[in-house]
């Protein structure tokens, strides 16, 4: 920083450098938070970093992730090349400590499989069970299966012959219970059951019910 000092047309200039204390905590937010790989949804995220004592600059850094960058502000913006958790950090321009958030950045959902235990029920029992299970498995944009970790929505087309037991958001590998109905009168019937991912992603069985 220079400073100037004028009297009349006298003048002076002298240099001061600002040198800010060293952080003792630096403190990032949101984390963890969530961002897709591609759009939609695909951010920027804004991080904010706060400092003890308040006020000094921090640099910022990805840790040399291939999966999301971050800039000179904090804004993070995914790669679109992969999907995984990056931890970025920033740490005070004096040194100190530095604080760091989990950014985890998702594939979407490009394929939903929906998995029947039996796709024909009957309503008596007495020639297939009245009842199956079912669960769902999800692909994402990177051919990454992450049943394990997502959730899904469950629907029946037809709640008078086809129930489920938990519309969700449930596990995608949480098994749910399909149960035959016979409500409508009209057998032998279809249902179609859907699972759906949490960014609309659609994967659907037929399920046929008899007396």
């Amino acid at each position: 920083m220079t400073i100037t000092a004028t009297s009349g047309s006298a003048h002076g200039t002298a240099s001061v450098d600002v040198v800010f204390p060293v952080a003792t905590n630096v403190s990032v937010t949101p984390s963890p938070d969530t961002i897709y790989a591609s759009a939609p949804n695909n951010g920027p995220l804004n991080l904010t970093a706060t400092t003890t004592p308040s006020g000094v600059p921090v640099i910022w850094s990805n840790g040399g992730s291939a999966i999301a960058n971050v800039s000179a502000t904090g804004v993070v913006t995914p790669t679109g090349t992969a999907a995984g958790n990056v931890t970025i950090s920033a740490q005070g321009t004096t040194g100190g400590p530095a604080g760091n958030a989990t950014v985890v950045v998702l594939g979407h959902i490009a394929t939903v499989n929906v998995n029947a235990a039996q796709t024909i029920l009957s309503v008596s029992g007495t020639i297939q069970p009245t009842s199956t299970t079912a669960t769902a498995q999800l692909i994402d944009s990177f051919s990454n299966d992450v049943s394990s970790s997502r959730a899904v929505t469950w629907a029946t087309s037809d709640p008078t012959v086809v129930s489920i037991s938990t519309p969700g958001p449930v596990l995608a590998t949480t098994p749910i219970t399909l149960t035959a109905i016979s409500s409508n009168g009209l057998l032998p019937a279809t249902a179609t059951i859907t699972a759906t991912s949490s960014d609309g992603t659609v994967g659907s069985v037929i399920i046929t019910v008899g007396p």
